[in-house]
């Protein structure tokens, strides 16, 4: 094989290792908030404050449908990091042909339902009557052309379960640079408003996609994608189903329950909805940094499963939380410095302005609850547990958060009130999370 098409990550060191796969993935994600919140930067400069809470009131329902088929792929990504981890690649090329089949269809569906539930969803949100065209405009298009976006992460999760981090971070920011040179394009110069960020949003994933597929199929490692034999496998597919559909239900489920969040929000008017969307975009750089390093300790896990070297497996649970800590310390005292300065990016309306910055400082080092959250969440996953994650998430991200709202706002209705729903939902999944590893420790030392 080619050096550095693939990262065996069954011996060596540990922390070295997560740190160094890490790397890439986090630089994309963080490259990809860069230019989503070029986005929100363009439309709340270029267009209208309306148009930025449009845009900030669809980012739970786009994360819906994302998220579910996002928790697919991390199924396939666990399944193919096994079959590499145990140095089965006969098994391995005939998961990546189904798997890929498997994109296909459901690409498609997803687009399609994204369309028809756009007026549904937005009403049942909540949303404000002088955002409500836009953000139904901008949903439309951007779910017409979720198909690559499907396509896109199905890909670079199997590139990821091999070990090659490094070709996903090359398409991103290449993506990216497309992304922001569209919507100043279509924006800017053509005018097209929120259309034209929906636009520029799926054509710059379209390519990113296609760059992807090309090299599954030129490729001449292990990992080619062949189109060989039946379309699709029952065993292969339960697994991916049995790993995956859980984590998929826990992310719409979430994710719905961030909408319902979003609906409280929506009481305060549309410059708080506005002001939460700025710090929405503030936050998902921390938020993709701990899901980075989650993905990675789902491939680290996975692969060593697959070779059934447990101790290295809990290094490098305990070698994640550590690392994403230390990560979101450093973010944390980078956006503090100079937040102020972040948050005119996106406009200067005094009422945004001012409810950006409370909920900035108000809510910025709880997020270290979130990352332990999330990478105790991306081991679950590589153990087989996603079943039992996907339940302690639920129950403190959906149901908890929930009655916490509910309650609290009962109590006292302000907009941190509604903020402080999500440290307290971190805390307990946390709590939760840790009984599931007890279990595993228990049952791995009864084996051994």
């Amino acid at each position: 094989m080619k050096r550095n098409s693939t990262n065996d990550m069954t011996a060596g060191p540990v922390l070295s290792q997560l740190a160094v796969f890490s790397v890439p993935i986090l630089l994309g994600e963080l490259f990809q908030q860069f230019y989503n919140s070029v986005d929100s930067a363009i439309v709340g400069n270029f267009v209208s404050p309306q148009a930025l809470a449009a845009v900030g009131a669809t980012s739970s329902i786009t994360k819906m449908l994302v998220g579910f088929f996002v928790g697919i792929s991390l199924g396939c990504t666990v399944v193919i990091a096994r079959s590499f981890g145990a140095k089965e690649y006969d098994m391995l090329r005939e998961e990546i042909h189904v798997i890929m089949n498997l994109s296909f269809v459901m690409g498609g569906f997803l687009s399609l339902l994204g369309v028809l539930i756009t007026p549904v969803m937005l009403r049942l949100l909540g949303t404000p009557e002088d955002v409500l065209p836009l953000a139904s405009l901008y949903l439309r298009i951007y779910f017409g052309g979720l198909f690559s976006s499907v396509l896109y992460n199905t890909a670079t999760g199997i590139l990821r379960a091999v070990g090659n981090s490094r070709l996903p971070l090359i398409f991103l920011i290449l993506s990216s640079m497309t992304n922001i040179g569209l919507d100043l394009l279509f924006v800017c110069f053509f005018r097209l408003g929120v259309a034209g960020v929906a636009w520029a949003t799926i054509l710059s994933q379209l390519m990113a996609a296609v760059l992807c597929m090309h090299i599954l199929r030129t490729t001449k490692e292990c990992y080619r994608w062949e189109l060989r034999g039946k379309l699709f496998s029952v065993p292969i597919l339960r697994e991916v189903f049995r790993i995956g559909l859980p984590t998929a239900v826990q992310k719409v489920i979430t994710q719905f329950s961030n909408a319902i969040v979003i609906s409280f929000v929506a009481h305060f008017g549309s410059s708080c909805m506005a002001g939460w969307a700025v710090y929405s975009k503030v936050n998902g750089f921390l938020g993709t940094t701990s899901s980075s390093i989650a993905a990675s300790t789902t491939t680290f896990v996975s692969q060593n499963m697959g070779a059934r070297k447990h101790g290295r497996i809990r290094k490098g649970i305990l070698s994640s939380v550590l690392l994403s800590c230390a990560v979101i310390t450093g973010l944390n005292l980078l956006i503090l410095s100079c937040s102020d300065a972040v948050i005119r990016l996106f406009g200067t309306d005094p009422e945004m302005t001012a409810y950006a910055k409370l909920f900035i400082h108000t809510f910025l080092w709880f997020y270290l609850l979130q990352t332990i959250h999330q990478v105790m969440a991306g081991g679950l996953r590589g153990l087989g547990y996603a079943s039992q994650s996907t339940i302690a998430i639920l129950t403190a991200l959906v149901g908890f958060r929930q009655v916490f709202l509910w309650v609290a706002t009962g109590i006292r209705n302000t907009p941190l009130v509604v903020g402080f729903a999500y440290p307290a939902a971190w805390t307990l999944s946390i709590l939760l999370q840790g009984c599931c590893y007890l279990h595993y420790i228990h049952r791995f030392r009864k084996n051994r």
